[in-house]
């Protein structure tokens, strides 16, 4: 397996080379340049996660049992007059108390490594923003 040049959010919603109804994170909302929210439905407690499409304008009211809805944002802040904050939050709701239950242990297991993986994918962020900031050969 080889590492893709880049892992960029929009690869999320790209569906080239894949068939669209398969490509289950969906664009929720975006502010451009400031905010973008996506999410998907699955079921990341299976050992190989299962997902299901669902579209945008039906993401708020899917409430079919046995499923948990994923929604996340970056969302970029001015910090002072040339820097900027980007901040990552994602929420989970489950669609019955089953699948609550099933996703609360699933959850308990992952979290940590989780929030490792988020932090260096923030610091990977961060050092090519810093680098595309700086004037250099070819710039």
């Amino acid at each position: 397996m080889t590492t893709p040049p880049s892992m960029r959010v929009a690869d999320l919603f790209d569906t080239v080379g894949e068939a669209w109804e398969d490509q289950p994170w969906v664009a929720l909302g975006e502010r451009p340049g400031s905010e973008l929210v996506f999410g998907a439905v699955g079921k990341p407690w299976q050992p190989s996660i299962e997902w299901r499409r669902v579209e945008p304008e039906h993401f708020p009211s899917f409430d079919e049992a046995g499923w948990a809805k994923i929604a996340a944002a970056f969302v970029v802040h001015p910090y002072g007059a040339q820097r900027s904050l980007l901040t990552y939050e994602a929420r989970t709701a489950c669609t019955d108390p089953e699948s609550t239950a099933r996703f609360a242990r699933y959850w308990t297991l992952v979290s940590a490594g989780v929030g490792v993986v988020l932090r260096g994918t923030l610091r990977a962020v961060k050092a090519a923003a810093e680098q595309g900031s700086r004037p250099g050969p070819g710039r």
